[in-house]
């Protein structure tokens, strides 16, 4: 479970990122728990009675503690070095105010769908080694390859090809085997024939999609309602 705090006394921004995390959740390879606070006197309070977290959405201007208070007392008070700080401000502010923070990103007010996606998807390659592997038999042998490099399962007359970035192998099964095995919410059905990674897709519309390496698949008109619902509202 990764554990992230959402912290501003801007109550409308703080619901805003809440439900972006929930629309990634959908797709991600791993479980988000979201908790939200309105000062940083709740957060800290929480932080030190309950539970610490994995990452950290901090407002720098808010009454009485400021964003900057709160980052020094996780840093030096709690000695947490490494949770990783996204501060947010609607004016621009100097590395120089985070000597000792080292904030992990920041964001100039109001923050967009895109900023959030792009900083959630930077923490996940920074700081989180899944170490997941998908397991399959060719011949007598186990094989297994790492759920993040795979593209997408292409299924054709009982054998499924895996299309990963480090090139393709074949084995004997079935798609609807596989995805019970897998992250139902990060690989999607778009085809009878294909069951992608969603986190390897660069580009798509309500018809198709495009992979990272370059190849369309078509969507095929009995998935595109779900496809739309998981991948444009979590833009």
């Amino acid at each position: 479970m990764t554990h992230i705090a959402i912290c501003d006394d801007d109550k409308t921004l703080c619901s805003k990122i809440e439900s972006f995390i929930l629309e990634y959740d959908k797709t991600s390879l791993f479980d988000i728990d979201v908790e939200v606070f309105y000062s940083g006197e709740d957060l800290c309070r929480h932080c030190k009675l309950e539970h610490e977290f994995d990452l950290i959405f901090l407002d720098i201007m808010m009454t009485e503690m400021s964003g900057i208070d709160v980052g020094n007392l996780i840093r030096k008070d709690m000695e947490n070095k490494k949770v990783p700080i996204v501060y947010m401000s609607t004016s621009d502010w100097f590395a120089k105010d985070f000597s000792r923070i080292q904030p992990f990103r920041f964001f100039k007010k109001p923050l967009t769908n895109k900023d959030i996606k792009e900083c959630l998807d930077e923490y996940i390659e920074d700081y989180i080694d899944d170490g997941t592997y998908f397991e399959f038999n060719v011949g007598k042998k186990t094989r297994r390859v790492a759920v993040s490099s795979i593209l997408y399962f292409e299924s054709s007359n009982k054998k499924v090809a895996i299309r990963t970035t480090q090139g393709d192998v074949e084995f004997y099964g079935k798609l609807s085997d596989i995805k019970k095995e897998l992250f139902a919410k990060a690989f999607l059905t778009v085809h009878k024939s294909f069951l992608v990674n969603s986190k390897q897709i660069s580009e798509y519309s309500f018809e198709y999609l495009v992979m990272k390496n370059g190849v369309r698949l078509d969507i095929s008109r009995s998935n595109q309602k779900a496809i739309r619902d998981i991948l444009f509202d979590a833009q």
